[in-house]
């Protein structure tokens, strides 16, 4: 799974000793998604890190990628792909987070705007045989 983990490290969150995390700007938009970035480390031990993303006009609408379980002393870049459908020509907030098993603590919003088709745009699946 290509896009779900640019290297193993990662974040600690910006409320524990020694720990800290950036979101970073998300790179590969397209039609399709985009690449979620983060920057980071964690030393007190092991985190969860994720993402959280959004339609920037919907900050209620927050969903969750999936959690990777980092080493405590790990440092360096964390990135995932979206792995739900984006809205077309729609801005979007996503913020790493991590978790040491007190509760997410996350890194400060970046947004990404969605392109917008030059014509009309439809997506399926095939099935399978």
């Amino acid at each position: 799974m290509r896009g779900l983990i640019a290297s193993v490290v990662v974040l600690g969150a910006l409320g524990f000793a020694g720990c800290y995390g950036s979101t970073q700007p998300a790179t590969d938009i397209t039609m399709h998604g985009a690449r979620l970035h983060g920057q980071g480390t964690t030393n007190n031990g092991p985190a969860d890190v994720f993402f959280q993303l959004w339609p920037s006009a919907f900050p209620s609408r927050v969903q969750e990628t999936p959690r990777r379980n980092v080493p405590g002393g790990a440092t360096g870049p964390f990135a995932q792909n979206t792995r739900v459908q984006l809205a077309f020509d729609t801005e979007y907030s996503f913020r790493l987070c991590g978790d040491e098993g007190g509760g997410a603590v996350c890194a400060q919003t970046v947004k990404f705007r969605m392109p917008k088709p030059t014509g009309d745009a439809v997506f399926g699946e095939v099935p399978s045989a």
